[in-house]
């Protein structure tokens, strides 16, 4: 115990010396704490955030292997876009009425703490934009269902430890065929990359990065966003009279164009779907089991276009 409560004393508390000497800014002139747009605070035997409150402008904050246990502090900094809390002694996280005043925050890195349960977390479903979260190497993530616990209760949520969620991850007792399925080399994604920047440009670029390539695998390997896409350009072809390209002959029948084509199956199957969404009933139960019906047809249709 006496040893525990001497290597404590080598522990520092967050003052405002400290994040001037470690803070960054988009302008030269007078140093001012809040208008600090990054910080990098990385193993410098953190055990508390006293100050960090007053950089109200900071964007990215990085406190990577420090000896954190409570970060409340941070709730006031509303424009934190990246926050890094990895390697920290973290058990337990605000409320969620404390990061629905996040409201720019995408990445967020909470993985190497000592969270183990669902309530430890649950505060996080206040974090409206929250786009990829890390807490693998937790006990939290040894659990069964992990998974599958934070994705229906973060609705943000786009990545999860280095993968992309998918479909099958979010509509339960939906299996898919290998291309869509859940955690396979095709939603692998870093984000958590090893290489680190000084530059604050540098780091809101790398971002950015991230937040698209982790789009861009969405928009592949999500069946639902697939026949969105399809089902809008259907309907945006149908409204300017792009779908009915017939001509007519002087003696007044109809002749295809030159360069018009049969359609395809799955064309076939979206228009009669997209019909069929007009004419559902009003009972919920019947139209969900309809909504269903109709995605497994399509999903049939595209299956057999990308195999």
């Amino acid at each position: 115990m006496n040893s525990l409560k001497a290597h404590w004393a080598y522990l520092l508390n967050c003052s405002q010396s400290l994040i001037l000497d470690h803070g960054y800014w988009t302008s030269e002139g007078e140093k001012d704490p809040k208008d600090i747009v990054m910080v990098r605070l990385s193993s410098l035997l953190l055990k508390s955030l006293d100050q960090i409150g007053s950089c109200r402008a900071m964007r990215i904050c990085i406190l990577a292997d420090n000896f954190l246990t409570r970060i409340e502090a941070l709730m006031a900094c509303t424009h934190l876009v990246k926050l890094d809390l990895k390697g920290n002694q973290i058990v337990e996280l605000p409320d969620a009425s404390c990061w629905s005043h996040l409201r720019e925050l995408q990445l967020l890195y909470l993985h190497d703490n000592n969270m183990s349960t669902w309530d430890n977390i649950k505060g996080l479903s206040g974090c409206l934009n929250l786009t990829a979260l890390t807490l693998y190497d937790t006990p939290l993530s040894l659990k069964k269902n992990y998974r599958h616990c934070l994705v229906n209760n973060i609705w943000s949520l786009k990545a999860l430890d280095n993968f992309v969620i998918s479909d099958e991850e979010i509509i339960q007792n939906w299996s898919l065929p290998l291309h869509f399925k859940a955690l396979t080399q095709h939603f692998c994604v870093s984000l958590y990359p090893s290489t680190k920047s000084d530059s604050f440009e540098t780091e809101m670029k790398a971002v950015y990065k991230i937040i698209t390539e982790i789009n861009r695998i969405q928009a592949f390997y999500s069946p639902t966003l697939i026949v969105q896409r399809w089902i809008r350009g259907h309907l945006i072809r149908k409204s300017l009279g792009l779908c009915s390209t017939k001509k007519h002959t002087a003696s007044g029948k109809p002749v295809r164009a030159e360069n018009e084509h049969q359609p395809s199956q799955s064309q076939k199957t979206m228009e009669e779907d997209t019909d069929d969404n007009h004419e559902l009933p009003k009972e919920k139960n019947t139209e969900i089991k309809r909504l269903h019906v109709n995605l497994n047809k399509l999903m049939q249709t595209l299956c057999q276009e990308v195999m």
